[in-house]
């Protein structure tokens, strides 16, 4: 049983060497756009600060819709860097317009076929915009997720991630953070790559040295023309002439 779990290992580690990376320009800039869920797991702390002089309740915001762009580049087969915006329309006691800045990094060791996987490692910070009486707020955030993307056209790549941010709560445990979970899915543009990166196809190719010197000659190769007998003429033609 031993030796047949590590022939299977053997067999595994083989196939992931021999897969052909998916076709994800390298040496290329593209620019994405997705959208999803925000889904706020814990009590997030998006205000200035808490009104408890009016003794008005905490009102944190909700789970509520995502939209975000972002412009990446790949540097690296296995490495993409990307920044993003992200608008988060959160509801609380009053629409409260949040974005969020980020700086990714994907990870993307393997590939299958035109199946990317990566790691997605990043953050930076939420800034809510129209807070009402509580005041406007901005907190740092980190975040990290896993994600794929697959090659659809040699420009155009579609994509779905999901990611776990941490930033400013009002838990009351070791650290007062809360958890958020975005869900996305979406497109990326590959717009530009730098010269020389992109497969080309191999073209016609000129016959070495020694392959012209082994090559036979026009005259040698040429099959010999076969000697036709030329029409007799003179007494020898006549005798053969059939006689009237």
């Amino acid at each position: 049983m031993r030796q047949c779990s590590t022939l299977v290992a053997l067999v595994l580690a083989a196939a992931v060497a021999a897969t052909a990376r998916a076709e994800l320009p390298n040496m290329a800039l593209n620019l994405g756009l997705s959208g999803g869920g925000h889904f706020v797991l814990d009590t997030w702390d998006i205000r200035e600060y808490a009104d408890t002089a009016s003794g008005r309740a905490w009102v944190s915001p909700g789970s509520t819709a995502i939209f975000a762009g972002h412009v990446g580049f790949t540097p690296l087969p296995w490495l993409s860097l990307e920044l993003g915006l992200a608008l988060i329309p959160a509801p609380a006691d009053d629409v409260n317009i949040i974005t969020e800045y980020q700086i990714d990094a994907l990870i993307q060791p393997i590939s299958f076929d035109k199946f990317t996987p990566f790691f997605d490692v990043g953050g930076i910070y939420y800034q809510n915009w129209t807070a009402d009486a509580y005041g406007m707020d901005a907190d740092p955030e980190v975040h990290w997720g896993l994600g794929v993307r697959y090659l659809l056209l040699d420009w155009l790549a579609l994509r779905a991630e999901a990611r776990h941010v941490i930033s400013d709560g009002l838990n009351t445990g070791l650290l007062p953070v809360t958890s958020n979970l975005e869900v996305m899915v979406g497109v990326d543009f590959f717009v530009w790559q730098l010269p020389g990166q992109g497969a080309s196809e191999p073209g016609p190719t000129e016959p070495t040295v020694a392959e012209s010197a082994s090559a036979p000659s026009g005259a040698e190769s040429a099959p010999a023309a076969e000697s036709v007998p030329a029409a007799e003429s003179g007494p020898a033609a006549a005798e053969s002439a059939p006689a009237l």
